[in-house]
Formats: structure tokens, C-alpha cells, sequence
């Protein structure tokens, strides 16, 4: 079930097919990009600044000269295995989640070490339990990009005790203690990090879209309006971007994550600590990201000649703007003559993948619950604009849902790429995700009362967000929901911002890089 909802992964898409050729608009000359480098080349590379090493683990450096072990097996993981990392002790209990080449297991913590309870990293943490990433890497560039995602953890926390002011808690799980262990055909990177409460948003829409079906079902006379469930819609959304934005912003300076979506994305009852109720959830809910597995380095990415032209494509299609198919479709040089879009694909796709998961968030559980049958309500939709929206985002929902099926087919069985591409290309999927983002756009700019303000600075947001043109960064759009915080009380924790880094050499229509990056599931 976890592997239908996982992301494709990177070094698949865009490799086995040759780009299309699509004529390029007539505004603008398109140079040829340089030859594509090898894909060792694409990989992350080690932070500047020096990570200190956790609890007897090698230094970064180190684990990228570590041999491919031979004749050394790798001892693979399962219920009851104890794993050691330094001097910390852990015993497997169950998985928690799966993706395409890392498995997060729940383990129990058997020994600590040296005076944890002096240790930053056990801050608010679990004593009890952990999570431990596990992923194998066969080439040295998996091995780097696994390495990278540790990195990021470590030195967003190295920031944080610096100077909290600055830099505040983000809403990741920390990172205790990584091992690389060489063996026969690669390297095995495991990563023990705080267990984070509640389960994957996706799973908790899923799981509300039931409810709401199951109450229409079971008694229609009594059945709430649909229209009764967009303000918590609002609410949740407006809160997603509220807790998650400041973080990417946090992380923008060292990454993109790339693969911003609902499933990688935790949610939780702030209050409780346990998982959120569907019927009570509107003032409650508390998010946090997860999955650095796909990050990349913002400062090598964003330049006239960053690694965003030759960098395989990464994150779930269902989530990505435009910009993401064109390269996907067509290659990077497709974009130099079409600003805003080349200007999104370097420094805001992060940006448009929170702002397509609120979406989400904001129409999923109304969609079921009028899809089941539950009437309008008197007066609450009269000039029908809710119900465009509602349309809208079906529409989008069901088109990308398909092609992310198709492609998701191929993938699974190891298959010929290439008919599907083809396919995809006949399509022109890049221009009807235009058309589609933009529909989505117009109905909730429709739905904007002048009567209700902090409903109408939700959507507002989430336009913008979703808005290849948009100047609007992640600060902005809190700083326009901050206002809303005395009449939607929420439980989260305080949202500072680090200051955004001035803009670098960019190539045509980039900006600063400023983006995000995140960590492993911990669902």
C-alpha cells in the first residue's frame, strides 16, 4: 500500500527517453544547454559549513571514500534485529513506511550512550523510541544524496542551538546518530532520527473523506451541507502554510526538497500528541515535514549554468507546476525563453507543491462529502463559485492522477519508458497542467468574499502560490495569514523567519535561490 503512494523516483523520470522536440516560443533565441555530465555530477555536494559527527559515526568525507565492502553481506532488517550506530543501541520493531529505495522502521531504544540527557538532539524527543531510515545505495551518487539528506538535518539543528532567534525550531525530526556500512554492491546509510506524531496527510484525507462518506451514507436526512466543511478546509489550510512555510524558508539557503506533497507532510493533534479527528480537527492540527530524500543543493542549482539544467527531474507528478513537465518533456533549455516558468522551476518549486497540497487540503473532504451526496445547504453557495472550485480541483486532481498512474505502471515492472513519453508529449500534458492550475486559480480568486477576510486571504495565498508569475515568497504569504491567528487560535509553535540570502548569479528569470528541504518519513 505505501509503495502506490510513493513518490517516482528521480534518476527514473527523465532518463531511457529522448526529450521531445518542441519549438520554443518566438520571443527569445534558445541556446543549447551544455552536454549532459555524467549523473555522478547531479549529486548534492557536502555542505560548506563543518557538520559535527554524532555519537562515533565517520565524518561525511569519510563515508564518500568508504569502498563498496567485499565479501562483506549486509545484514537486512526485520523485527527483533539490533542495530548499533556509535555507541546508540537500537532494536527494530516494526516499519513504518516504504519508498522506492529507503524503508523507515519504528525502533526501540536500548542504549543511549554517553550523558544523552546533556545532548540537544534528545530535546523533546522520545526516550523510548526512535526512527531509523534505512537506505542501500549502489552508486556513489545515491550514497551522496543520502548523505546530503543527513547533512541538512544536522545543520538546520546546528543553526537552531546557534541562535534560536534567528533560526527557530523547524518542523523536521532531528537527527541522532547516521553509520554508513559498506557491503557487497554498495553502501547502506541508516539514520536514526526523532519519531514524529501522527500519520501522512494523505492518509488523514483518505481517511476524513470515509468518515464524511460513511455519515452521508448511513443517515442522509441529517447529512451536513458540504459547503459546512470548507472552513475547516481554510483552516488547515491556512495553518499548513502557517507551519511548513516558515521551515522551507528556514531550509532555503541549503535546499530545495522537491517533493513537497501530503505525503510527506505529517499531521497530528497538536494538543494530544495523537492522531487528529476527523470531526474535531479545525483549531488542533500540527504539521510537519518530512523526506529529504530528493533534496538538492540551492546554491549549485540556482546560476546561469546550476545544476537545475541536467539534474534528473524529482518529486511526485501529481504535485508538480508546469514547469516541471516542460523540463520532463521537452529538457531544460525548453525554459530559457519562457521566463516565469524557468524563474518557478529554479526557486519556487517548493513553493508551488505547498500551495497545491493546501489546495488539497482546502477541497478534498467538501468533494467527498458532496460527491456522497450531501446538498448544498441554503444560501451557502448561491453564486455556485464554491462548486466551481470544487469542479476545478476534481478536474485537476483526476487528469494528474492518471498520468501519475501510467508513468507509476511503467516504473513498478521496470518497463520501456519511452511509449509513455511519447504519449505524454502527443498530449501536450505541460500545456493542459497550464490550463488546469490556471482554472484552479480563477475559482478561488471567485470564491473570495470581501465579507470574510480571513477566508479570503486563504485563498488569495493559494493562488499565488500556485501562480507561475507570482513574486509572492513564503514570509509574504504568512505575514497575510498572521493576522488571521486571534480568530483561528491554533496550538502550533511560534513562526519566525531566517533572513532570506541575497539573490545569486541566476540563469534567465531566477531569482535568489531560497527554498526548502525536509527529511525522512517518519509517518
Amino acid at each position: 500500500r505505501r509503495a502506490l503512494v510513493t513518490s517516482c523516483h528521480p534518476m527514473a523520470i527523465g532518463t531511457g527517453a529522448p526529450f521531445a522536440a518542441k519549438p520554443s516560443a518566438p520571443s527569445r533565441a534558445v541556446e543549447r544547454s551544455p552536454q549532459r555530465p555524467h549523473p555522478e555530477a547531479a549529486a548534492p555536494q557536502v555542505l560548506a559549513s563543518e557538520v559535527t559527527q554524532s555519537m562515533g559515526s565517520m565524518a561525511m568525507e569519510d563515508c564518500l571514500d568508504l569502498k563498496q565492502g567485499e565479501n562483506v553481506s549486509l545484514e537486512m532488517l526485520k523485527p527483533g534485529i539490533e542495530v548499533t550506530l556509535g555507541d546508540l543501541s537500537l532494536r527494530c520493531i516494526d516499519v513504518l513506511g516504504s519508498g522506492s529505495y529507503s524503508v523507515v522502521w519504528l525502533v526501540e531504544v536500548l542504549q543511549k550512550g554517553a550523558s544523552p540527557q546533556d545532548d540537544h538532539r534528545w530535546r523533546n524527543s522520545n526516550d523510548k523510541f526512535l526512527a531509523l531510515k534505512d537506505v542501500l545505495c549502489k552508486t556513489q551518487a545515491t550514497l551522496r544524496q543520502s548523505l546530503f539528506e543527513v547533512q541538512l538535518l544536522r545543520e538546520v539543528e546546528r543553526r537552531s542551538q546557534l541562535d534560536p532567534q534567528i533560526f527557530p525550531r523547524a518542523r523536521l525530526p532531528r537527527c541522532i546518530a547516521y553509520k554508513v556500512d559498506p557491503y557487497v554492491g554498495g553502501w547502506a546509510v541508516r539514520t536514526a532520527m526523532t519519531r514524529l506524531d501522527g500519520e501522512q496527510l494523505d492518509d488523514w484525507l483518505r481517511r476524513s473523506s470515509l468518515v464524511t462518506d460513511s455519515r452521508s451514507s448511513s443517515a442522509p436526512s441529517s447529512t451536513a451541507a458540504w459547503t459546512s466543511h470548507i472552513q475547516g478546509g481554510c483552516i488547515m489550510a491556512r495553518e499548513l502554510i502557517r507551519q511548513i512555510g516558515p521551515t522551507l524558508e528556514q531550509l532555503a539557503p541549503l535546499a530545495w526538497h522537491r517533493d513537497v506533497n501530503s505525503h510527506n507532510i505529517l499531521v497530528s493533534d497538536g494538543i494530544s500528541g495523537s492522531t487528529l479527528n476527523p470531526a474535531f480537527f479545525e483549531n488542533r492540527a500540527s504539521f510537519w515535514l518530512c523526506d529529504l530524500g530528493l533534496a538538492v543543493d540551492s546554491r549549485s542549482w540556482v546560476s546561469s549554468e546550476g545544476a537545475w539544467r541536467y539534474t534528473d527531474i524529482g518529486g511526485d507528478c501529481r504535485y508538480w507546476p508546469a514547469s516541471s513537465w516542460m523540463v520532463h518533456l521537452y529538457g531544460a533549455e525548453y525554459l530559457e525563453a519562457r521566463e516565469d516558468f524557468c524563474r518557478q522551476y529554479q526557486t519556487r518549486l517548493d513553493i508551488h507543491g505547498l500551495g497545491i497540497t493546501a489546495v488539497e487540503l482546502l477541497c478534498s473532504v467538501a468533494l467527498a462529502a458532496r460527491s456522497s451526496g450531501a446538498p448544498a445547504g441554503d444560501g451557502s453557495d448561491s453564486s455556485g463559485s464554491w462548486g466551481r472550485l470544487l469542479d476545478s480541483w476534481k478536474r485537476y486532481h483526476e487528469t494528474v492522477g492518471h498520468w501519475w498512474e501510467t508513468i507509476y505502471k511503467v516504473f513498478s515492472v521496470g518497463g520501456d519508458f519511452r511509449p509513455v513519453h511519447s504519449w505524454l508529449v502527443q498530449e501536450e500534458v505541460s500545456d493542459q497542467v497550464i490550463s488546469l492550475i490556471a482554472s484552479l486559480r480563477s475559482a478561488l480568486r471567485d470564491c473570495m468574499d470581501p465579507d470574510d477576510g480571513p477566508t479570503s486571504r486563504v485563498l488569495h495565498v493559494l493562488a499565488e502560490l500556485t501562480d507561475e508569475a507570482s513574486t509572492l515568497e513564503l514570509r509574504e504569504a504568512c505575514e497575510l495569514l498572521e493576522g488571521d491567528a486571534g480568530g483561528w487560535p491554533t496550538p502550533s509553535d511560534s513562526y519566525c523567519f531566517v533572513p532570506r540570502s541575497p539573490a545569486s548569479g541566476a540563469a534567465a528569470g531566477a531569482g535568489s535561490p531560497g527554498a526548502r528541504a525536509a527529511t525522512a518519513r517518519a509517518a
